[in-house]
């Protein structure tokens, strides 16, 4: 993903598609369709936009971002996870406190 331009999703279902998080956790800028939280996930982060499902509105969100790679490069997005708790030792420290209070509640 670090040689890409741009990462482009075209779905028109996911959950919470990990592609996205891993372009984003490169900085890389990303068009996508609304699907699954991929716009809580966008946040704020300038260079990945949400698209229509129609070829023009991709076409001009495409050109948007690859004007917006050009100008400067790489994106937020590795910080905008953070933000949102969603690196790897946030999570694993929640997972563990999970099962924690499953084990308590065993008991």
């Amino acid at each position: 993903m670090y040689a890409a331009d741009l990462l482009i999703l075209t779905s028109l279902w996911e959950g919470s598609p990990d592609v996205i998080k891993e372009a984003m956790v490169c900085n890389l800028p990303i068009v996508s369709t609304d699907v699954g939280d991929v716009k809580e996930l966008f946040g704020n982060v300038s260079g990945c936009c949400i698209a229509q499902s129609d070829k023009t509105d991709f076409i001009d969100k495409i050109k948007l971002v690859l004007k917006y790679s050009e100008k400067k490069e790489k994106t937020m997005g590795r910080q905008g996870l953070l933000t949102l708790g969603l690196d790897s030792e946030t999570i694993a420290k929640k997972i563990k406190t999970i099962y924690g209070e499953l084990k308590i509640n065993e008991s």
